[in-house]
């Protein structure tokens, strides 16, 4: 039986609606019970406080708490617009993509972190096309916009996003294209594209399945009617590509979720596994340590138990614990559940050396 890495649990006596993470030390990001955007801080003896960064932002509340974990933004979607806090400058920002009653935010991601400019994907009604517009989030202005018609996009690197387009026929050509992109003639490919194109890979946009600064993409193809997933990995030039199918990864009689999460470094994945053929078990929270030394790129999986699939979690770097990952359940909001990664690392090493299942 394969061990499994347990958490410390942590008790919270502020009202919490959510965490996400941030790149502060000791810290992660929460909505407290008002909603407005705070930092949650815990000491080495699992003490916590609750304070926000600026009292009553975000004006209009929401459950829906995400950040850019690398980089210190936090936002919420509310509707069909965004608020956004950065945490370093303490500027905020808001932006309504669509002014269609009926448009949708689909995804939002960093696509320069020193300029602060975001990508945002939308529709204006149920089937119409996807847009991605661009949002300068110092200036507090709309920079730029693509339409992506039935699409996806993700980080890519300097200023450059990552773009998917669904064809008729249903199969996928992957370019990618500039913030000042007005004509097609500006939307080029490469080998990683080309390479995506190739192999008709899949990665679902509202998943941070991409790690622009690791070079690591996590993607997925129909293989007979069943999701196989793959690393992609690349050279800082772009010009070698690695696709690899994560073959040793897989759990037996459970299946990947296709949200992954990667920590700010990009050293740890978190994922869910499901249980196959529609069981009513719930999910177990999965975490991969990333590195050359491994096929693929990526570890066997570290098994963490069950957890509720709406649950919210967050990685956080700790001076006395080392990297950490935090799971907080809905309906237990008073607890933290605190994983230590590096315990991770030596339930890895004991079976790599065969001292568990």
């Amino acid at each position: 039986m394969q061990k499994r890495l347990k958490p410390e649990v942590i008790r919270t006596d502020a009202v919490i609606r959510g965490i996400t993470g941030v790149n502060i030390k000791n810290s992660v990001g929460a909505l407290n019970e008002t909603g407005e955007f705070c930092l949650l801080e815990i000491d080495e003896e699992g003490n916590t406080e609750l304070n926000a960064v600026l009292p009553g932002h975000p004006e209009n509340k929401s459950l829906n708490l995400n950040s850019d974990n690398e980089h210190n933004i936090m936002w919420i979607v509310r509707g069909r617009g965004v608020y956004f806090l950065d945490l370093e400058s303490k500027k905020t920002a808001h932006i309504t993509a669509s002014n269609d009653g009926n448009g949708k935010i689909l995804s939002v991601f960093t696509t320069d972190p020193e300029k602060r400019i975001m990508g945002i994907t939308y529709t204006n009604c149920p089937g119409c096309a996807v847009n991605l517009t661009f949002y300068d989030l110092k200036k507090r202005e709309t920079i730029g916009e693509v339409v992506l018609g039935p699409g996806k996009a993700f980080p890519y690197y300097d200023n450059t996003v990552l773009c998917v387009y669904t064809k008729p026929d249903r199969t996928r050509w992957w370019f990618a294209c500039g913030y000042d992109a007005k004509k097609p003639e500006d939307l080029f490919e490469d080998r990683l594209t080309r390479k995506l194109t190739e192999t008709q890979m899949d990665a679902w946009h509202r998943s941070d399945a991409i790690h622009p600064a690791k070079r690591i993409l996590i993607c997925s193809v129909l293989v007979n009617g069943k999701a196989a997933y793959f690393s992609v990995r690349w050279d800082e030039k772009r010009e070698k590509v690695k696709v690899e199918p994560l073959i040793l990864q897989r759990l037996k009689n459970r299946c990947f979720d296709d949200v992954f999460l990667f920590s700010p470094k990009g050293n740890w994945i978190k994922t869910l596994a499901f249980p196959a053929g529609g069981s009513a078990m719930p999910p177990e929270l999965i975490m991969f340590h990333t590195g050359g030394a491994y096929p693929q790129g990526i570890s066997l999986p570290v098994l963490c138990g069950y957890t509720d699939e709406m649950a919210s979690g967050a990685f956080m770097e700790h001076e006395a614990w080392g990297p950490c990952y935090i799971d907080w359940d809905p309906d237990v909001p008073e607890k933290l559940f605190v994983f230590r990664l590096n315990e991770g690392l030596r339930l890895l090493a004991d079976r790599i050396l065969g001292k568990s299942g």
